[in-house]
């Protein structure tokens, strides 16, 4: 059953990248709110559909709003990236913001540190180096640069918010966050594709609908197949899994139908970067 779960999870991860990839291509970039708004209403869906026993406390509104905007940021600075740069690298990137909630713990939280958590942040710096340095076959520019170090700001503070709602509440009301954040977050960018994408929302909306109720209804079960797993296997285990295989995948997705490939230097720094997950993990 572990193994059923923890698969899924990974193909389910893979697939949120590769229907934000072919969007992308689909629409050459434009269309970021629209694809974020009906991802959003998919992952959204899901929740409703699964969750249970729902309690909405109304001090839990504030970390909903600062999920909700991290959450933007991330879903638009990531297929921003995704559009004018590598698919694999970004995913890359992208995983690494989970050392942002890790720094909290340790600065705010009082955590304790290990050899491990140094070891990874000291091969995460080098991988976010080298995967920046460019090469003739993926070359990096400012734009993917800005895009993706953004996407990881996000990512991370959407960590951070849950981490924070977590220990302020002792454990309750994770579901509540989500489905609270989801609803501005689906506010916002309709609002948002309304006025800056009012041209091409209609040929967006036509090209990328199922690719973002699909990939929202995927992140859901991403989120749910984790918190089941978390209860049946160490939690030392399953986020390594998950985030080295994910990116592994992705990584070999990208190759295989997008014919993205790295320089030595960025392969080096794409295997330093999945060997700091696995080690920020445990």
């Amino acid at each position: 059953m572990n193994a059923v779960l923890m698969i899924t999870t990974l193909l389910c991860l893979t697939l949120q990248s590769v229907l934000r990839k072919n969007y992308s291509q689909k629409v050459e970039g434009k269309g970021v709110y629209t694809y974020t708004t009906l991802a959003g209403i998919g992952t959204l869906a899901f929740f409703l559909l699964t969750a249970k026993d729902l309690r909405f406390d109304p001090g839990i509104l504030p970390f909903s709003i600062w999920f909700a905007a991290s959450y933007i940021i991330a879903g638009v600075a990531g297929l921003k990236a995704i559009a004018v740069g590598s698919l694999s690298l970004t995913s890359l990137v992208t995983n690494c913001a989970l050392i942002l909630p890790t720094l909290y713990g340790l600065v705010f939280l009082k955590e304790p540190a290990d050899l491990f958590l140094y070891a990874g942040m000291v091969l995460l710096v080098a991988a976010l180096v080298l995967v920046n340095k460019s090469g003739e076959k993926s070359p990096i520019t400012g734009k993917w640069m800005f895009w993706a170090m953004l996407s990881f700001l996000g990512n991370g503070m959407c960590s951070v918010s849950q981490k924070v709602q977590q220990d302020v509440f002792a454990g309750f009301g994770k579901n509540e966050l989500m489905i609270l954040a989801l609803v501005i977050v689906i506010g916002v960018n309709a609002v948002l594709a309304i006025t800056a994408e009012r041209q091409e929302i209609h040929a967006c909306i036509k090209s990328g609908w199922s690719s973002g109720l699909i990939g929202g209804a995927a992140n859901g079960v991403v989120n749910l197949f984790v918190m089941i797993m978390v209860g049946r296997m160490p939690a030392s285990m399953v986020f390594p899994l998950i985030t080295g295989g994910s990116i592994v995948l992705t990584h070999f997705v990208s190759k295989l139908f997008y014919k993205e490939q790295l320089s030595k230097r960025q392969t080096l720094g794409f295997l330093l970067g999945v060997a700091s997950i696995i080690l920020l993990n445990l």
